[in-house]
């Protein structure tokens, strides 16, 4: 063991009550859309489609094809009646398909703020997407570049997942499909700092009772899904500083949480820190199923883990923090099979920092924190640990 002083150990902050929550646009600024019930919805294209998958039922703050969106301010308050469901939000995106090196964006300081006030009446439901690792809900969703300073503001929502269980929801501050400094120059840092999503009083919830995957959700701060070119990873040392996720007297159906994820590009030239995951007087439901496809229209699962980390595939990470304080977490094994636990699938991670070659100063507490399980249809054992 090594001796760790206390004056090392990292801080754990208090709630932030200083958010806005300030739901009225000036008129006279462009920047700011509010869109509520006697609003309509738009047309939008999905993340890395090249213009060609688009969707029909979107709130969009600002859309282009390349280059920078920032400043933008979304307010949602409401969607139409009788609407089947929401395709995506986003508040700043750039959509654009194409080779790594014409392609970066940025997508700063935007803002996207839900505050429906239904948690008494019918939920905004969301279709979700077929691609696993696409945002359906996303302060700043980006082809290619940098995101800083984003934020994904929810309160006195109800937000559910839709009823057919191969889609997939993902909810984000900050998306970027490939990571890369916005002047395209080999060896220049790229940036993905003060990213943050607060849950406050609020739902997000699986989708119909008894749906397969009906609560295959993903929650994350800053999310980055890796390189275009094959020699793309080469290119920019990246950093995910200072972001947060703040859940607050709410309750969650979800696969997993990260604050910053590097999912897909070399860990090499990477950093994460002081990165925050904080959760007090919340429940959270994590489920195992990563992916589901119809095949000879029966319905295939593809199991995975479960993880709330802070930091996670990073090379370097230090003073993460995970802070659970009387929460309840769940563990829905009900649509679990035995052979994808024999292989080692199916288990939990509950950590501030994971992977990575250098990990120091990071902090994971449990403050009053209770598990359950659900048990599955399945007889199985499990033979690693089903917690880590």
């Amino acid at each position: 063991f090594s001796s760790v002083s206390m004056a090392q150990i990292p801080e754990v902050p208090t709630y932030p009550e200083d958010i806005s929550w300030d739901t009225s646009c000036d008129p006279s600024d462009a920047s700011c859309k509010l869109f509520d019930e006697n609003s309509s919805f738009t047309g939008a294209t999905k993340i890395d489609s090249q213009g060609v998958n688009t969707v029909r039922q979107a709130i969009i703050g600002q859309q282009k094809a390349i280059g920078e969106i920032n400043d933008q301010k979304l307010i949602v308050t409401g969607i139409p009646s009788g609407s089947s469901g929401v395709d995506l939000i986003y508040a700043s995106s750039t959509s654009y398909s194409g080779p790594a090196l014409t392609n970066a964006s940025t997508g700063n300081s935007n803002t996207l703020l839900i505050e429906l006030n239904n948690k008494d009446s019918s939920p905004l439901i969301l279709n979700g997407v077929d691609n696993v690792g696409e945002p359906t809900v996303a302060a700043s969703a980006h082809q290619g570049g940098v995101a800083n300073n984003n934020s994904l503001l929810i309160r006195n929502s109800d937000i559910h997942h839709g009823t057919d269980g191969r889609k997939r929801n993902f909810v984000t501050a900050a998306y970027v499909w490939s990571q890369m400094d916005p002047e395209k120059s080999d060896g220049d840092l790229a940036t993905y700092n003060n990213n943050t999503v607060v849950i406050e009083n609020s739902s997000l919830r699986g989708g119909a009772e008894g749906a397969a995957n009906s609560h295959n959700i993903n929650l994350a701060a800053v999310y980055l899904v890796g390189p275009l070119g094959s020699n793309f990873g080469d290119l920019s040392p990246f950093e995910a500083n200072y972001n947060a996720i703040w859940i607050k007297g709410s309750e969650l159906d979800i696969n997993s949480a990260y604050v910053a994820y590097n999912n897909g590009s070399s860990v090499k030239m990477s950093e994460a820190n002081h990165n925050l995951f904080w959760s007090e007087d919340a429940k959270i439901n994590l489920s195992f199923i990563s992916k589901s496809w119809l095949e000879n229209d029966t319905l295939k699962k593809q199991i995975g883990n479960s993880r709330l980390v802070a930091a996670d595939k990073f090379d370097s990470t230090s003073n993460n923090i995970l802070h659970l304080k009387n929460t309840h977490i769940e563990i829905d094994q009900e649509l679990l099979v035995a052979r994808a636990v024999e292989d080692g699938y199916g288990r939990l991670t509950i950590a501030a920092a994971t992977a990575g070659s250098n990990a120091f100063n990071n902090l994971t507490e449990l403050v009053d924190v209770s598990f359950s399980v659900i048990s599955s249809k399945e007889e199985f054992v499990n033979k690693k640990p089903l917690i880590t």
